[in-house]
């Protein structure tokens, strides 16, 4: 059995902050663009707050949360050091590489109390060639600590001349960068190649292949030669060769919802779903409502395995609606305890939302079911 400490830890709808109005189509009367926008918007991923610019609400969080641990196991499966990087950059690097003229119109600037210009950043290279720079002045980078691979995840910026379909054209987004910095340029080569990989990994386990969700560049000496981000080599300071990789983060969250999901019901990946696992106890006075005991035992099945689980505690609906907005909400797993549940044998009705299938089970075939399925996070 599940200790009372889990069942009171047990995520409960009725608590979520969805920024909705709570009824089962909030979102239909917000302006919309496209299917991903109003779905994110309906079922509380996100919260449109100006033009262009959103919250991540309490679901969508778990849903980047999930992506960024993805993101970062295949960072370290590569060798890449995670570092964060300020959000202003001087404007004075920019315009060392020639970059401040050619971008300008989609940049945030801002000037402090000293006169001073920054930029808010939409991509890095200049600032993480001066973090090179800067470090090689008090201690001499050799060749002995390249490859070297720095990767960050932060919220970048662009002035945006139309915002539209929600986070594929925001003016804020989250976005995962990482700068590569070889010896030459063949060396470089194989370090995309292994980058390039590892981004297909990321893509394989979810469940997505766009080439609009990313960028990879070899930058040769472009950034580095003018911020003389250099190590040493023979005794001379030698400019580092760079690769630059760009994952936009939220924009790979809105491409599954426009991609994988159906009409008006959202589907999202095993490994992204804000729960992996909804249970659904009856209605609040209604005949089966005594079977709201088994929760404690279906729970125990989850937590055990590490399955994320909600519980849709809103009793004062019947099953059918709370069913409809969890497929809705693209929960892969859907569990009903319902009808069949009173039996002298007990059933729970198992929802495979992504696979559309649907199978009544016993506690003891519930258990062998979540046993021959991958989905621990």
């Amino acid at each position: 059995m599940a200790s009372k400490t889990k069942i009171i830890n047990l995520t409960r709808m009725s608590r979520i902050f969805q920024g909705t109005s709570g009824s089962f189509d909030s979102g239909n009367k917000t302006d919309i663009t496209s299917k991903s926008h109003k779905l994110m918007i309906s079922y509380g991923i996100i919260k449109p707050l100006s033009i262009g610019m959103y919250a991540l609400l309490p679901l969508g969080l778990r849903v980047l949360n999930k992506l960024i641990d993805i993101v970062d196991k295949e960072m370290t499966n590569i060798g890449a050091q995670k570092i964060l990087l300020p959000a202003l950059t001087p404007a004075a690097l920019w315009k060392k590489t020639d970059r401040y003229n050619s971008n300008n119109t989609e940049l945030f600037t801002v000037t402090d109390r000293h006169k001073k210009e920054y930029i808010l950043s939409p991509t890095h290279e200049e600032a993480v060639c001066d973090l090179i720079s800067s470090a090689g002045q008090t201690v001499q980078i050799s060749n002995k600590l390249l490859p070297l691979k720095l990767y960050q995840i932060s919220s970048k910026w662009r002035d945006e001349m139309k915002p539209r379909l929600g986070f594929l054209r925001s003016r804020e987004f989250i976005m995962k960068d990482l700068y590569t910095f070889d010896t030459s340029l063949d060396n470089a080569r194989h370090t995309y190649d292994l980058v390039c990989e590892s981004y297909n990994n990321i893509f394989r386990q979810i469940e997505l292949f766009n080439d609009d969700v990313g960028h990879t560049f070899l930058l040769d000496t472009k950034y580095s030669q003018p911020l003389e981000a250099m190590f040493m080599e023979q005794n001379k300071p030698t400019p580092m060769v760079m690769g630059c990789f760009g994952l936009g983060l939220s924009r790979i969250i809105t491409l599954v919802v426009e991609i994988l999901s159906i009409n008006d019901e959202m589907r999202w990946p095993v490994k992204l779903a804000p729960y992996t696992v909804c249970i659904i106890p009856p209605k609040a006075g209604s005949k089966e409502e005594s079977t709201s005991a088994y929760i404690e035992q279906l729970f125990e099945i989850f937590y055990k395995r590490n399955i994320d689980t909600i519980l849709d505690d809103r009793l004062h609906y019947t099953i059918g609606k709370r069913l409809v907005f969890a497929r809705r909400s693209g929960y892969p797993y859907i569990i009903v305890i319902g009808k069949a549940a009173t039996q002298s044998i007990p059933l729970f009705e198992i929802h495979d939302v992504n696979n559309s299938t649907y199978h009544e089970l016993s506690l003891d075939q519930m258990n062998d079911y979540f046993d021959n399925i991958n989905v621990k996070n």
